[in-house]
């Protein structure tokens, strides 16, 4: 009977062996099929995080590129400005305003104007520094072809303006006035130049 027993112990002993063994192999396989999900879960969030920060990255990097190629075309824009204001002012701002503060130059200036007018009654407005000096070298010229002439001064700094008594205009021969004038010829050849 000892024989017996002990064999049905071992049975017992080795169906519940076989049963844990089956039962340690489902676990097993639940946690590994678990394993899995988790594994595939993880790597589709990582591809999908990646793909969000490359597509991050270039809206980004499009972005930039964008604000630097305007902020590039303004610093072109702006030198291109500069430059052309420089040679504006070189070529002609300063040859205008030593020629406007020239005593000879505005005397010799305002006789070609005056011998085309026919009424010879006119007022020419200096600045106060250049008045004397003007009305010294058109003294002679005054007492015999422009006797109707009255040349007064003002705050200007440089330049004159002629009117007519009478005619309600003024003509100004200032530096702004004739840069003014000649600006849009000079500006259409500073833009043929930069290109």
């Amino acid at each position: 009977m000892e024989n017996t027993l002990e064999r049905m112990v071992d049975r017992i002993y080795e169906e519940g062996i076989s049963r844990a063994e089956q039962k340690a192999a489902a676990i097993v396989a639940e946690a590994e099929a678990k394993a899995g999900e988790i594994v595939a879960r993880a790597n589709a969030d990582a591809a999908r995080i990646v793909g969000d920060a490359e597509r991050q990255a270039s809206e980004k990097k499009r972005s930039t590129e964008a604000e630097l190629k305007a902020a590039a075309g303004r610093v072109v824009s702006g030198l291109r400005h500069e430059i052309s204001s420089l040679l504006r002012e070189r070529l002609i701002g300063a040859p205008v305003k030593a020629a406007l503060a020239d005593g000879d130059f505005i005397k010799d200036l305002i006789l070609g104007i005056v011998k085309n007018q026919q009424n010879k009654d006119l007022t020419i407005t200096v600045s106060e520094a250049q008045k004397d000096a003007l009305l010294a070298k058109l003294k002679q010229a005054m007492q015999a072809e422009l006797a109707g002439l009255t040349i007064i001064g003002d705050g200007r700094k440089s330049g004159f303006s002629i009117a007519e008594k009478g005619a309600g205009y003024e003509i100004e021969f200032s530096d702004h006035a004739m840069l003014e004038f000649l600006e849009p010829h000079l500006k259409q050849a500073t833009a043929e130049l930069m290109r």
